[in-house]
């Protein structure tokens, strides 16, 4: 089972600015979700020292953690692809403003009787 379907289960909640639910993780900006993640961090070191003091809240606290790490790293991935996909549109956009250059330039080299029979040959068209 994975943790967002454990979380379901369990009815997971967090205390951050009021009672947020697993999906509202993904309203947060990545400075909250570290911050969260910090204070998750600090009161999972609370806990009982033996293997049989561990209780239910400790373990959900855990999966707490896990589930804003996960979130955190599923955002970032998706600011990459974004980035990247941003990153690759603009170096499109310059290649054709290059050929666009190009093609202007390789026009204006074009004789003058060469562009009056590419008019006329459009006209015709």
């Amino acid at each position: 089972m994975d943790i967002f379907q454990k979380a379901v289960k369990r009815k997971i909640r967090f205390q951050y600015n009021g009672v947020l639910t697993v999906e509202d993780l993904y309203d947060l900006r990545p400075k909250s979700l570290d911050e969260l993640y910090r204070e998750l961090a600090k009161n999972s070191n609370e806990g009982g020292e033996g293997l049989l003091d561990v209780s239910r809240e400790e373990t959900d606290n855990t999966l707490r953690m896990e589930l804003v790490k996960a979130v955190f790293e599923d955002k970032a991935k998706d600011a990459e692809r974004a980035r990247k996909t941003m990153s690759t549109r603009a170096q499109k956009e310059k290649i054709r403003e290059i050929i666009a250059e190009k093609q202007d330039g390789a026009l204006r080299d074009k004789s003058l009787e060469d562009l009056r029979a590419m008019l006329e040959a459009e006209d015709e068209e």
